[in-house]
């Protein structure tokens, strides 16, 4: 407890007959201090949690929705298969099921829907001719393997090829699917954008889905001349779904 501050003390000096003088002590009453303790209390800074990235799912692209399959043209598809080194492993699994997820859209029967396989890595390979056979479009994408290389360029003029060939109906809707993970090889983006922009010249739609988050989504967005044709999963696989 505080310690009280005593009383001061006046000494008045009063003259009497007597021989000894006598000394009157009047006491004078202090007012005793009182302290009053403050308590500061000084916040302390909680951390907020960091919120964990859900990975949104990414939609494919169903060129037939909201159309019959009956009454809507026909499409002719190249699935454009990137095959480089970095997609070794879970991104081209990621890749080869987006495709085949999306093969399960189309109405492969007879006077229906065609699809290709080509892959690219340092060079183009037409995996599978345009075919109804969904079996066949499935092995070739079973069957891709990776190499070195990412040349786009290449690739996209062999889907340009194959859609202008003898195997396309008159009437159908040519698509290039191209799912990768990252930029073309270097020095090869200009040829890469001037064959994506020659296939879009002869009516050609292109489509791009971007594996990882290597993808860059303005070179894709360049590409297909459009942002609402391109999609981009952070997650490989588990990041893919069908549009409804």
């Amino acid at each position: 407890s505080p310690t009280p501050i005593p009383p001061s003390a006046t000494v008045t000096m009063t003259a009497t007959p007597s021989a000894l003088p006598t000394k009157t002590l009047t006491p004078t009453a202090s007012a005793t201090a009182t302290r009053t303790a403050t308590v500061t209390r000084t916040a302390t800074a909680t951390a907020s949690p960091t919120a964990t990235p859900v990975p949104r799912p990414i939609y494919l692209p169903d060129l037939s929705r909201g159309r019959c399959a009956a009454s809507r043209r026909p499409l002719e598809v190249v699935l454009l298969m990137d095959t480089s080194l970095s997609m070794t492993g879970e991104k081209l699994a990621a890749a080869q099921k987006a495709a085949t997820t999306f093969t399960g859209l189309l109405n492969l029967r007879a006077g229906g829907d065609q699809a290709a396989v080509i892959s690219f890595d340092g060079a183009a390979r037409l995996i599978r001719r345009l075919t109804t056979s969904r079996s066949g479009i499935l092995a070739g994408l079973a069957e891709l393997k990776p190499a070195t290389g990412t040349r786009i360029d290449l690739g996209l003029q062999a889907a340009r090829t194959e859609l202008s060939s003898a195997r396309v109906r008159t009437g159908a809707d040519k698509v290039i699917l191209l799912l990768t993970d990252g930029l073309p090889t270097a020095g090869t983006a200009d040829e890469a954008s001037e064959a994506a922009s020659a296939a879009r010249r002869l009516g050609i739609d292109l489509w791009a889905v971007g594996l990882g988050g290597d993808a860059d989504p303005a070179f894709l967005r360049q590409l297909t001349g459009s942002a609402g044709r391109v999609r981009v999963a952070l997650a490989g696989a588990a990041d893919i779904a069908v549009s409804g």
